[in-house]
């Protein structure tokens, strides 16, 4: 089908563009929430009471259920008093990412010096839930709410995610 005139003008000539990520999830630590080196710096690692780090991930499982369970929070407990904690740095990873963002941009000409550009922008086009590290949500976030902390109501738990669809549109007068 040949477009014609004005309709020609709306349908031809769009600029698609778009930014594709996929990644494995950011590691992330398990703290102990207390400060039993007494090192007044208040970062002690939990205690790790497992055989292998291999127990402590759960595997492929449904959003809901990593959403009340993201890691087998039975295997950590606070700190021995004296000791930074066994459990190493950076030892479990969130749940990786996958998103699309797309934008669609038309340019329309008024004259031959001005014309009229035109954006619909997609961020995460698809809406695919990306969580983040157990306990690192907003800038603002309450500590005794995070997830990688034991003991707190949420350890173990994936409370955040990243952004879920953003839809934006913008007209540009350029001359």
């Amino acid at each position: 089908m040949v477009c014609k005139g004005w309709v020609s003008k709306i349908i031809n000539g769009w600029e698609i563009t778009g930014i594709n990520s996929w990644q494995n999830g950011f590691r992330f630590t398990v703290y102990s929430g207390v400060d039993n080196s007494f090192s007044a710096v208040g970062s002690d690692r939990a205690d790790f009471t497992g055989s292998n780090i291999n127990q402590a991930i759960l595997g492929d499982r449904s959003h809901g259920q990593m959403v009340n369970q993201y890691f087998n929070t039975s295997l950590f407990t606070v700190n021995a008093i004296g000791t930074y904690g066994n459990a190493p740095r950076n030892l479990l990873a969130n749940p990786g990412l996958f998103n699309i963002d797309l934008a669609a941009i038309k340019y329309l000409p008024i004259n031959e010096r001005m014309e009229i550009q035109f954006r619909a922008e997609f961020f995460n086009l698809l809406n695919n839930v990306n969580f983040t590290v157990p306990g690192l949500g907003s800038a603002n976030r309450d500590e005794s709410a995070a997830g990688n902390i034991v003991g707190t109501g949420s350890f173990g738990k994936l409370t955040h995610a990243a952004d879920a669809r953003i839809l934006q549109f913008a007209l540009k007068f350029i001359f």
